[in-house]
């Protein structure tokens, strides 16, 4: 499954699993399923930048920050972050999944 339409596009796109989130979202009413998925996107989009301005050298933030306001739905600006810190890929992908779970852990409480 791509990414709901609704949500505007990010470089990490790529590494998360929608099917799960979807999967997530049928737990909800219909009526009650996009603003799930709006706080499901912004927490992950929240979780995704701490990590990267905590990982990444102090000296590339405003470089990061700048391209994040031209380019950051595209897959370029992740090539770019892992030039910079090698692995951070990694770091990403496990930040999401932990957010995932807490998520789900929280909406389905």
């Amino acid at each position: 499954m791509s990414k709901p339409s609704p949500l505007p596009p990010s470089f990490y796109d790529h590494l998360v699993s929608w099917e799960k989130i979807d999967s997530l979202l049928d737990h909800f009413e219909e009526d009650h399923r996009h603003q799930a998925l709006l706080t499901i996107f912004e927490s992950l989009d929240h979780e995704v930048l701490g990590v990267v301005l905590t990982e990444l050298d102090n000296t590339h933030h405003p470089d990061f920050l700048h391209m994040c306001s031209h380019s950051y739905h595209q897959a370029s600006l992740l090539e770019w972050l892992e030039s910079k810190n090698p692995g951070i890929t990694l770091i990403i992908q496990e930040v999401l999944v932990v957010t995932k779970d807490r998520l789900t852990e929280l909406l389905l409480e």
